[in-house]
């Protein structure tokens, strides 16, 4: 056991800094991204789409581990400001999937350098190494937390 209750600190806690650094990272990122009327997270989300190639907001809810609703939010602001479309599925027409439109594209691939740039600053002082353990360990911890919503909705639970 890592945490023990009689020596936890609350902010030295793994998920306490993963979150604050969440937040100053989107908060330094909205900052950047004004010029361009788009939010961090408007802008990851149509990131994920154009890589994910044609997602449902279900997939991309549970690839961003937001809860649905909040997932839908964006995409509601994003197809408003015309950066993604819906498209029903041939195949079932209860399927919608979700792509950026030509505009969302070019916006997201002339930000990448920037992105690049502002990740990379972000990282100052971290190795290769660490950053591969990093990405290893959050991944972990992700596999962990997406289990555990799945036991929360399993019936026999």
């Amino acid at each position: 056991m890592i945490y023990q209750p009689s020596t936890f600190k609350p902010d030295e806690s793994i998920l306490f800094l993963i979150s604050k650094n969440q937040l100053m990272f989107e908060r330094i990122a909205d900052k950047r991204l004004e010029q361009f009327g788009v939010s961090a997270s408007q802008l990851r989300v149509a990131m994920l789409i154009k890589h994910l190639k044609s997602p449902t907001a279900s997939q991309l809810a549970t690839t961003i581990g937001s809860n649905p609703a909040a997932t839908v939010r964006t995409l509601d602001r994003l197809e408003k400001m015309k950066w993604i479309k819906r498209i029903r599925s041939t195949k079932d027409r209860r399927i919608i999937n979700l792509a950026i439109t030509p505009k969302a594209k070019e916006i997201v691939e002339q930000l990448m350098p920037q992105v690049c740039e502002f990740l990379n600053t972000s990282l100052s002082g971290v190795t290769s190494n660490e950053f591969t353990t990093a990405q290893k360990v959050l991944g972990i911890i992700a596999k962990n937390h997406l289990n555990m919503l799945e036991a929360m909705q399993d019936p026999q639970v």
